[in-house]
């Protein structure tokens, strides 16, 4: 909890630490990656080599981790539809709320097994080769 400099009595804010841990970065990219297979709601993953393009100009990967960004951001799709089904199912009165990121997320799964996983892991290399293939933390 935060309080106010001048009145400590007062909370001013809440830090929620709840997802912050130490982990491989191509994680949190995967993530990222995971939100952008879609265009308006179709399947496709144009928007994850134009995500993947601005990261590798940023913070670049190795040609290892650039392999796992499909399959991690294929699994992170199936975990939102999993996790958000049985949580609107517990709680209906807030279903649509709980399903805000269905549409995406379905989007994504399927743009990705269209392309294939191995598929879309060329593609990454193809177009947006590692300048060095270090071992990234």
């Amino acid at each position: 909890m935060l309080v106010h400099p001048a009145n400590p009595d007062q909370v001013c804010g809440v830090l929620d630490f709840g997802d912050m841990l130490h982990g491989p970065r191509v994680f949190d990219v995967a993530v990222a990656a995971s939100y952008q297979c879609h265009a308006q709601g179709q399947p496709s993953i144009d928007s994850l080599l134009e995500f993947m393009q601005g990261y590798q100009q940023a913070n670049p990967l190795s040609s290892q981790e650039l392999r796992l960004v499909p399959l991690l951001a294929a699994v992170r799709c199936a975990i939102t539809l999993c996790i958000t089904e049985q949580r609107a199912q517990w709680f209906p009165d807030n279903r649509d709320y709980i399903l805000r990121n269905h549409t995406v997320a379905s989007a994504g799964l399927r743009a990705l097994m269209t392309c294939g996983l191995a598929a879309a892991a060329d593609l990454l290399l193809e177009t947006h080769p590692p300048q060095s293939d270090r071992h990234a933390p």
